[in-house]
């Protein structure tokens, strides 16, 4: 059996800074808010290697977590998921594909498998199932190899 982990808010804080942060060039003083002692409040010069080029990650949890190109894989590996439903549309968790394969692999070979526990798929009868969801997406084409959808 695979191990796997739970992606927790770090990844949710990291996509909602990237949408409304700036960059400061190296050396520039921010205009932003004073800190408790009157001084200028300190902003990161720059985004990190990971968060610009997966390769660059120390491990799988450090690209999923940082990676900014992420949403996109997920957004991707949802699409073929309900692509792939004979039944009625999926419901999915507000956060998707919460877990991922432990190691440091996905750096190394640019492929990594995302995992969703909590799918809710339509079943022949019309009732929802909830189904584990498995994402194979290479990150090096930027497209989905495979999606696995199984009862838990």
């Amino acid at each position: 059996m695979t191990k796997t982990r739970r992606i927790t808010c770090p990844l949710l804080i990291a996509s909602a800074l990237m949408v409304g942060a700036y960059i400061l060039r190296p050396g520039e003083q921010s205009s932003g808010p004073a800190d408790a002692s009157g001084g200028q409040v300190s902003h990161p010069t720059q985004l990190s290697s990971c968060q610009t080029g997966w390769a660059n990650c120390k491990d799988n949890r450090d690209l999923v977590e940082h990676y900014s190109e992420m949403p996109a894989a997920i957004a991707a590996c949802r699409a073929m998921a309900d692509s792939r439903s004979k039944y009625g549309t999926p419901e999915w968790p507000w956060l998707k594909f919460g877990q991922f394969k432990a190691g440091d692999d996905f750096p190394k070979t640019g492929l990594i498998t995302i995992i969703e526990p909590e799918a809710k798929f339509q079943n022949g009868f019309g009732a929802m199932e909830r189904v584990t969801v498995g994402c194979l997406y290479d990150l090096r084409s930027r497209h989905v190899i495979d999606v696995g959808i199984s009862e838990p």
